[in-house]
């Protein structure tokens, strides 16, 4: 075939061995420059690899659109596909604005926009290719936040929305959709609430609130009303299933995971009892079964969770599934999985370069 690839991206399915043809990573053309590579029949027939020089991939959507951002070329917005590579779509307005979510069909970007530091009101927002950047409001009594609301999370179908409101610039997790408008959920624990993430059907909300010292987990549900896990516990939720019965993060000094009508137990560690810390980070797979974060061990590197195997690297996991990785690639941590995982991303390094792994 003829992969066509970007400077911004390094293909890493080649490069990694002589079976490819390609031994030399594309590094140092000018942005924009497009590479004809002819590997036609010389790519074996194992699972892709790619690797950005890009800070941040925060979200897959289902149909296998990445989410892709740059605060350093002032707050850029790009989606990459493995048909089309990366592609530019739109700016946040600033550096220090963030994009966090994309709906399941991959055309709603939720995040905010505004540049405070010029007089302009940065709120929450979503962004389409028809009409742009839509701000979804803030809470009445924001007063004079510089930032009056960010958007952290779509239901699946991108008509609601989740995040972070200022109440008095105290944080306050809120939901938004046409129907409903702006609302501020109950706040709970010591104040400092934000919903970090939203069920993909939209009914339930999980992150995090001021506990006894830091952070600790919380949840609302839609009807607006909250709760914290335990005050006396660090940690917060990163991500909640479709049907808001499933939830995982970190408790303590471990990844754990909530069940509804369960409760909350803990997980396992790369690293013997003492040696490591773990988050869980993502619910991936069919019937939930994966859960996959981050691990301390050794520097930090990403793993994968299941009932029947309990915790192993993810480098492992894939690679054992015909991965073929170059030999300076570690995979960090994890930011996003499409529901049937076949599309991962975090961030990672290759050699002394920073940026983006997509798996």
């Amino acid at each position: 075939m003829n992969t066509r690839i970007a400077a911004a991206l390094l293909l890493m399915a080649a490069g990694c061995d002589q079976e490819t043809g390609i031994t030399d990573i594309v590094d140092d053309v000018d942005p924009g420059t497009e590479i004809e590579v002819d590997t036609e029949a010389e790519i074996p027939e194992v699972p892709r690899f790619y690797f950005l020089e890009h800070p941040s991939a925060p979200a897959v959507s289902h149909e296998g659109t990445v989410l892709i951002t740059n605060h350093e070329t002032g707050g850029d917005v790009y989606t990459w596909t493995e048909d089309e590579g990366l592609e530019w779509r739109t700016t946040t307005g600033a550096y220090f604005n963030t994009v966090n979510d994309i709906s399941a069909d991959g055309t709603i970007i939720l995040g905010e926009t505004g540049d405070y530091t010029q007089d302009e009101v940065t709120q929450a927002a979503i962004w389409t290719e028809a009409d742009g950047w839509t701000k979804l409001g803030a809470l009445p009594d924001t007063l004079d936040c510089p930032m009056q609301s960010a958007g952290y999370s779509l239901s699946d179908d991108g008509t609601v929305a989740a995040g972070l409101a200022f109440s008095g610039c105290s944080g306050r997790a809120f939901s938004w959709s046409e129907a409903s408008g702006f609302v501020g959920y109950e706040a709970v624990g010591d104040g400092g609430n934000r919903a970090s993430r939203i069920a993909g059907d939209g009914t339930r909300m999980v992150g995090f609130a001021q506990g006894n010292s830091t952070r600790t987990p919380a949840m609302w549900d839609a009807d607006g009303t909250g709760r914290v896990l335990d005050m006396r516990f660090p940690g917060e939720f990163y991500d909640i299933n479709h049907d808001g019965s499933l939830a995982v993060g970190r408790l303590g000094q471990k990844a754990f995971r909530w069940r509804d009508g369960i409760g909350h137990e803990a997980l396992d560690t790369l690293g013997e009892p003492g040696e490591s810390t773990s988050t869980a980070k993502r619910i991936c797979g069919a019937d939930d079964r994966y859960i996959l974060g981050r691990d301390s061990l050794a520097g930090g590197q990403a793993f994968i969770w299941d009932e029947d195997a309990g915790i192993r690297t993810l480098y492992g996991f894939l690679e054992d599934r015909g991965m073929v990785f170059p030999a300076n690639a570690r995979l960090l941590d994890v930011q996003d999985c499409s529901p049937d995982m076949t599309l991962i991303t975090g961030p990672g390094t290759l050699g002394e370069i920073t940026g983006v792994w997509i798996a």
